[in-house]
């Protein structure tokens, strides 16, 4: 008898384990969809981000260089303008090539790792050259318009309409780019959660 009460309890006791494994599996898979859903909206977002800047940059090479050219600038400034452009435009579509976030659905996170880290190396890096770059395309800038008009109250406008409008968009730019930054810390610590399970 106390046999049979111990055979029972036993049983009892690998039915309860049972059933706690499978609710830890469902568990287990439920958290991995959630992580997947939460990785996949935030490098959707970062693509939707540097796709509105490639649109943008792109719709802004042939406008520059017009207005530029109406305004009287010279052909070297305009031509400098369309490349540095241009310049922009490649390294953004360059940094994110390739990643696209329904892979994160139902794919390899490894894979989508890799290029998230690529898109992160590409933006730190790209900091030692666009800023350089863009120093100097706004000081030839201010040059090319003080050329025109010389030190005369309009130029005075000019400056300190820029010196507002770069203020500014150094402002967006530094937001943006902490945002994208966030997200990129955020998409790689999930794929490492994902990972270390």
């Amino acid at each position: 008898m106390e046999h049979n009460i111990m055979t029972n309890e036993l049983e009892q006791m690998r039915d309860q384990i049972a059933i706690l494994r499978r609710k830890l599996d469902k568990e287990t898979i439920i958290n991995e969809r959630l992580l997947r859903r939460a990785m996949h909206d935030k490098v959707r977002g970062i693509t939707r981000d540097n796709r509105a800047m490639i649109i943008v940059g792109t719709i802004a090479i042939p406008y520059t260089y017009i207005a530029f050219q109406h305004l009287g600038l010279s052909m070297a400034f305009c031509i400098a303008t369309v490349l540095l452009l241009a310049i922009c435009v490649v390294a953004t579509w360059w940094g994110q090539r390739g990643l696209h976030a329904d892979e994160l659905l139902d794919g390899d996170v490894v894979s989508v790792g890799k290029k998230v880290m690529r898109l992160k190396q590409v933006n730190d890096s790209w900091l030692w050259y666009s800023i350089p770059l863009l120093v100097a395309w706004l000081l030839w800038f201010f040059w090319e318009v003080y050329q025109l008009v010389g030190g005369t109250p309009q130029f005075k406008i000019f400056a300190y309409s820029m010196i507002i409008g770069i203020i500014l968009g150094g402002i967006f730019g530094l937001l943006n780019r902490s945002r994208i930054k966030r997200r990129i810390r955020e998409v790689l610590a999930h794929i490492e959660e994902l990972t270390r399970e």
